[in-house]
């Protein structure tokens, strides 16, 4: 069963990535050679394709168009990143490329990306530039000449002209969050002529979705020891119903998520030993999940990937045993009233969906789980663990309109 789960999960995985060959058109604008302003919409890639070209679309229907850095001037999203088409040098060759610009003052700051390289650049008002990088391990012949601050040298000459910026310049990171605070600070020292301009992407207030939850689910109980062990117990069908609630991390990825879930159930879960035997395991299920969710952001279609923790809180379980091992009697049927299983199990889920954008900005969306949860308790003799795994398809719809 784990097998098949995983295959199922892998290929949903493939197919997922292959998506992310897929467009992710964001409202933006870019400025032709003859600084013309054209609005529309640009394919966000987010990593290093915004680097090497863009691409925009006039409206949705429309077919897109590529454009290099020698064919515009720049171009900008609306959320505030902004790309401008530049002469750098990238290996000691100059080339044509788009930087992403995150500093406009005193100081100028870019940064730029392809498969090989990772840099920022500080230009400042006469167009002398330093490039600062990261020194790698692997550019290291002798790890004893390792400079821990080898980003901070170089910052120190870019800023040398501002004394009250270099304890600042000691702790600096070689992260965007660190360099944009440090670039803006240096220009409010350096100049009072007026404020410098940053360039980043502008997080909104936290987004939560709340949903109704629908759905089935089919299941599998065991026991490991002691009498009910014994059994071999089929998978029980059921239906049940819950809320799912999506909590957007915006300040780190606006696709990742938090998502909890709580689903309600009626289990009936139906044993049999030797012919002679059956027993039904009757209870209330109550599924409680907090996972981590990627949504690919693919317009009216976005598959999603999660994993996270599961438990299953069992209330008002119920053994009825029936023994047939004497014939021509009546069979003998009781409740149990000893019963040795774990009300509270926990374990993990996988999650694989897709959400389904109608009506505007209205989100239906599925969601397909595997999860599985354990729990020992004592038996008469030994420890008896009781595990429960689970194959679930959820349907829902946001209640609020999804950004």
């Amino acid at each position: 069963m784990l097998v098949k789960t995983y295959t199922l999960f892998s290929l949903i995985l493939l197919l997922s990535l292959k998506c992310l060959s897929q467009t992710n058109y964001q409202p933006g604008f870019y400025i032709t050679l003859e600084n013309d302003t054209i609005h529309g919409l640009i394919n966000d890639r987010s990593g290093i394709g915004n680097f090497s070209n863009c691409q925009f679309k006039s409206d949705k229907p429309s077919k897109p168009v590529k454009y290099l850095p020698e064919d515009i001037q720049s171009y900008q999203f609306l959320d505030g990143r902004y790309y401008l088409s530049k002469n750098i040098y990238v290996d000691s060759v100059k080339r044509h490329v788009f930087v992403e610009f995150l500093v406009d003052g005193i100081s100028d700051l870019f940064l730029y990306r392809d498969n090989e390289h990772y840099f920022y650049v500080i230009e400042n008002a006469d167009g002398e530039t330093i490039e600062l990088q990261k020194e790698e391990a692997s550019d290291w012949s002798d790890p004893s000449q390792h400079d821990p601050y080898f980003h901070v040298r170089k910052l120190k000459v870019a800023f040398a002209d501002c004394m009250e910026i270099q304890p600042q310049v000691e702790q600096a990171d070689f992260s965007n969050k660190s360099l944009i605070k440090l670039t803006r600070n240096y220009h409010n020292y350096v100049c009072d002529e007026y404020e410098c301009i940053v360039y980043e992407k502008r997080i909104g207030p936290p987004q939560i979705y709340i949903a109704p939850v629908i759905g089935i689910s089919k299941s599998s109980l065991s026991f490991d020891k002691e009498f009910y062990s014994n059994f071999t117990y089929e998978d029980n069908q059921n239906f049940n119903c819950g809320i799912q609630v999506d909590f957007v991390l915006a300040f780190i990825n606006d696709r990742m998520s938090v998502q909890a879930l709580l689903l309600y159930g009626k289990n009936d879960y139906k044993g049999t030993y030797n012919n002679y035997y059956e027993l039904d395991v009757m209870n209330h299920r109550l599924q409680g999940e907090l996972l981590f969710k990627y949504t690919f952001p693919f317009g009216m279609l976005r598959p999603s990937l999660g994993f996270g923790m599961h438990n299953d809180f069992i209330r008002n379980a119920s053994f009825f045993a029936v023994v047939d091992n004497n014939p021509g009697n009546p069979p003998n049927e009781t409740y149990i009233d000893t019963i040795f299983m774990r009300y509270n199990l926990f374990g993990g889920v996988l999650q694989a969906g897709m959400n389904f954008r109608i009506f505007g900005n209205r989100e239906f969306f599925t969601n397909f789980r595997y999860t599985y949860s354990d729990g020992i308790t004592n038996g008469p003799s030994e420890a008896v663990t009781t595990r429960i795994n689970a194959y679930n398809f959820n349907f829902g719809f946001y209640l609020s309109k999804v950004r």
